[in-house]
This record gives C-alpha cells, structure tokens and sequence, in this order.
C-alpha cells in the first residue's frame, strides 16, 4: 500500500512538474515573440521614416528640375543645354531606403495600403526618370535629323507636364504615409 501511495504521489508530483516547466518554457516563448514583434515594429518605423525623408528630398528635386525646365525657352540650342541640365538632377533621384526596405524580410510586415503608396511613389519616380531620358533624345532627334521645331517642342511640354503630374502623386503618398500609424 505504502508502494501505491509513493507511485501517486510521484506521478502527480512528475505531472505538476511538467506542467509548471511548460508554462515557464510557453512564458519565455511569448516572452521572446512579444519582444521581437516590438523590436521588428522599430525598424519597420526605422525604415518608413527613412523612406518618407528620401522621398522628400526626391520632391526637392522635382522641383528644382521644374525650375530648371521653366529657365529660357527662346532656342532649340538653350532647351537642348537646359535638357542636359535637368538630367544631373533626375540621375540624383535616391532610391536607397527603398531599396533596403525591399530586399529586408521587414517587408512583409508592411500594411498593403502603405506598402502601395511606398510602391507607388518610387514607380512614379522611376518612370519620371525614363520619360525624362526619351524626351532628351526625341527632341535631340526632332531637332538634329527631322529639323521639326514644333515636335520637339510637344516633346517639352510633354515632360513638364509630367512632372507636374509626378509632382503632386508624389505630395499625395508622402502625405498619406506620413500620417499612417504603424
């Protein structure tokens, strides 16, 4: 009798050990997950900061080239010197924080409607980029092998526009992910 008293008491004693060892080891897993779930919010708000100033700086530049495009317009030889002008600064475009954001696993930690208007913005930035580039060759070539004065004045003002365009997206996105709460 005294055997089965001793049997019971250590399988229960085995059991409430077990028990309370699980809880300890469940209590540092969350422990852990609470702790990385915290410290992956930092760095994505890191990274989103870090994103938001680079796409101000990339709308400093729009705006700089759209002053740069709006200088003299009376030859074909000061738009073409005004095009070269305009390229340094859509070469400057920054792509860097979106980029390490991208290629980082924090980004599939972003909100689809944020990682839309981060997306959106550097897409728009991008096409910018190679519409400015064919609109610098296509009034070359209007100008040089077709002598056409007047398509490669649409060629400008099609580009302006563009900008334009780019502009205000861009204002737009900024201004909805900088009020996004992540």
């Amino acid at each position: 009798m005294e055997f089965l008293k001793d049997l019971c008491i250590n399988i229960l004693g085995v059991l409430i050990g077990g028990l309370i060892a699980y809880r300890i080891a469940r209590w540092q897993f969350e422990a852990n997950e609470t702790f990385e779930s915290r410290k992956n919010q930092t760095l994505l708000r890191e990274n989103i900061n870090r994103i938001t100033e680079e796409l101000r700086k990339n709308l400093g530049i729009i705006i700089e080239l759209k002053g740069v495009l709006n200088k003299n317009e009376n030859s074909k030889n000061d738009i073409l010197h005004i095009l070269e002008w305009g390229m340094t600064y859509v070469d400057s475009f920054s792509f860097f924080s979106f980029k390490h954001l991208s290629n980082s696993y924090l980004s599939t930690l972003l909100p689809t409607s944020l990682e839309r208007y981060i997306f959106d913005s550097y897409n728009e930035l991008e096409n910018l980029k190679n519409w400015y580039k064919q609109t610098s060759k296509a009034h070359s070539f209007y100008l040089g092998f077709q002598g056409s004065q007047e398509a490669a004045n649409n060629e400008f003002s099609t580009i302006k526009m563009n900008i334009n365009q780019i502009r205000n997206k861009l204002e737009s996105n900024i201004k909805q992910i900088e009020e996004f709460k992540v």
